[in-house]
């Protein structure tokens, strides 16, 4: 594996000095000395300024240099994600519900269907009238009455009633008669 490394690092080498010969601009010659941006001292200067600063990145030992050191940005909690509501042109009436709803509470339609769609599209509640309203007094012979007439307009179900209950004597003889034959055949078994 050291082999191959080393292979590549001359390959690079080689493939820099060849581009480097290459290259129509010459590279400006510069002079050791202390870079009039950063006040570090470099190997080599062109304009008075070292490589990073002319480049604009920071020293590697210097992070304070031409740019600043990042600073996080603020965490804004209080900011809400805006909400998208869209309705569908055949929803007539909940788009009139939203408008509706909009002029009267001075909102936007936004706010106004969102405010909607969290109380679960309920209509408002409407006023109650203020008028007293008189019970009709019913006497208790009248109520009577009334009762019977409702039993009487029911339909007559005795015949059903009947059938059910000749259906549940028959059974009832038919499980007597079940226990009865498995009384013998245990008996039968005993002996």
């Amino acid at each position: 594996m050291a082999d191959v490394v080393d292979m590549a690092a001359e390959l690079q080498d080689e493939h820099l000095a060849l581009s480097l010969q290459r290259a129509r601009l010459p590279i400006a010659e510069g002079v050791a000395g202390e870079c009039e941006q950063c006040f570090e001292d470099s190997p080599r200067l062109v304009g008075g300024r070292c490589a990073f600063c002319r480049d604009g990145r920071r020293r590697p030992t210097n992070p304070t240099g031409k740019l600043p050191a990042p600073v996080p940005a603020p965490v804004l909690e209080d900011i809400v994600n805006p909400k998208s509501i869209q309705l569908p042109a055949t929803a007539q009436t909940a788009i009139k519900a939203v408008e509706q709803h909009a002029q009267r509470n001075v909102l936007s339609l936004g706010a106004a269907a969102a405010e909607l769609i969290e109380r679960g599209l309920q209509p408002a509640p409407a006023p109650v009238p203020e008028a007293p309203v008189a019970a009709p007094v019913v006497d208790f012979d009248t109520l009577i009455e009334l009762l019977r007439a409702r039993f009487a307009d029911r339909p007559d179900q005795s015949a059903a009633l009947a059938e059910a209950t000749a259906r549940a004597d028959a059974a009832e003889a038919r499980a007597t008669a079940a226990e009865a034959r498995l009384t013998k055949l245990r008996e039968a078994l005993a002996a």
